[in-house]
């Protein structure tokens, strides 16, 4: 060993070696190709499922629901509504006709009979019950001025009802009573009593109570048919009078 080498010079070297092997390593790897990376995979974003539309299915659906409500009706009126038939053996109602056929025309609570003519309400017509059970007027134009009216004759033209007991309620049809006092005479053969100052409130019909004065010509208990007249008219009609036993009033129109 030679006296002027210093101890370190021997790890001199050694780095100095050392220091070469790594600049040539370094050296091979600036020349080897770079690592090959794997390919890159790409992302694949995927989209929120989007929300279903039910404005359609609640409208399908709505319109089938009206559809069968409709037709659940229909089948029910159909089917389940028709009145029932009468059942077997069970007679069924047919209504009766009216006994009563009107055989009169009435005007303002009044009745004529057919053919029948009477006096307008104007004063200066005539009128007449037809056939059809109408009213035919003639149709003269009436004076405004001059005369006065020609006064209603007196007619008696129907009764009702036409026939009752002491104590019936009985209508008097006709014109030209008065409004006060009307004489009302009852007369059959051998028996005539009156009904006086019987009232009249339209001159055209007269309304009484049947009763027999203590002054009439007859028994009170004298039943029969009876011709009536009011004030002496000459125009007249039949009552039957069936007995003296008094029954509640009758109605004043048919």
């Amino acid at each position: 060993m030679d006296d002027n080498q210093t101890p370190n010079e021997p790890n001199l070297g050694l780095a100095e070696a050392y220091q070469s092997i790594l600049d040539k390593y370094s050296q091979e790897l600036a020349v080897a190709a770079p690592p090959e990376l794997p390919p890159e995979v790409p992302l694949l974003i995927t989209p929120p499922p989007s929300k279903p539309n039910n404005f359609f299915k609640i409208i399908f659906f709505f319109s089938l629901l009206v559809f069968l409500s409709v037709l659940v009706a229909n089948v029910y009126v159909f089917f389940l509504a028709k009145p029932a038939s009468p059942t077997a053996g069970q007679p069924t109602l047919i209504p009766n006709p009216t006994a009563n056929v009107a055989n009169y025309c009435a005007l303002n609570d009044l009745r004529y009979v057919v053919d029948q003519t009477f006096p307008a309400q104007d004063g200066c017509n005539t009128c007449t019950c037809l056939t059809d059970l109408t009213i035919s007027c003639t149709n003269n134009v009436c004076p405004t001025a001059g005369p006065t009216k020609k006064p209603v004759p007196l007619t008696v033209s129907s009764i009702y009802p036409t026939s009752g007991k002491i104590g019936t309620k009985v209508t008097i049809y006709g014109t030209g009573f008065d409004k006060t006092a009307n004489n009302i005479s009852f007369t059959s053969t051998g028996c005539t009593f009156n009904l006086t100052n019987q009232p009249s409130t339209d001159g055209q019909k007269i309304i009484i109570t049947l009763t027999q004065p203590t002054d009439a010509s007859c028994s009170t208990e004298t039943a029969g048919t009876y011709t009536v007249s009011v004030n002496n008219s000459t125009k007249s009609v039949k009552f039957t009078i069936t007995g003296t036993t008094a029954t509640p009033s009758a109605t004043t129109t048919p």
